[in-house]
């Protein structure tokens, strides 16, 4: 697997086919115009990436925004994820922690200002929030397009630190020669 950023009509293209092919799953609210506007805001006032098999077929999408819509995306220290979403298939790889690690290392990259990730979980995903609740702090909880949600926020240096033990954990080999997938952290 490998990360794309979506920088050309092609790539932008097949992130859009592909969010479009599972927007219901991705959220069951997520209609035409929705999804639209959040693809759009993702590429005006962020970056989005496809996740590409060795097959060269999209799987997953990570996208986030520089700022936050409420202060017009002048609070250029915080970044929110807008979306992560991982086909069904893949979803227990690594594709999940590789794609907010890309997110964290563009970020410390690309706009040095960011000391903060926020992001949003449906309140009806107990597994999602409990996995959020390891690396962030619930902040809020709120109705909006996309039904109730809950926001998260975290320091860009803690999110960077639950994920970089993840990927150690994972790529930690036992003793009979498999390798440990708990997701748990622990």
């Amino acid at each position: 697997m490998h990360f794309i950023p979506c920088k050309n009509d092609e790539e932008i293209g097949m992130m859009v086919d592909f969010i479009l092919n599972h927007r219901q799953e991705i959220n069951a609210n997520y209609d035409a115009k929705t999804t639209f506007f959040s693809i759009g805001t993702q590429l005006l006032y962020g970056e989005v990436a496809i996740a590409v098999s060795s097959q060269e077929q999209v799987v997953g999408t990570v996208g986030y925004i520089s700022g936050t819509p409420e202060y017009q995306f002048q609070d250029t220290h915080r970044a929110r994820i807008e979306m992560v979403y991982i086909d069904e298939n893949y979803r227990c790889t690594n594709l999940f922690i590789k794609g907010i690690m890309w997110v964290i290392d563009l970020l410390k990259g690309t706009n040095k200002d960011v000391t903060h990730i926020e992001f949003y979980v449906p309140k009806e995903n107990r597994k999602l929030q409990q996995l959020s609740s390891k690396f962030a702090q619930m902040d809020t909880e709120s109705k909006s397009n996309f039904g109730v949600e809950v926001r998260y926020i975290a320091s860009i240096q803690k999110v960077q630190l639950y994920f970089d033990k993840l990927q150690k954990n994972r790529k930690r080999v036992s003793k009979d020669g498999t390798t440990n997938n708990n997701l748990s952290g622990r």
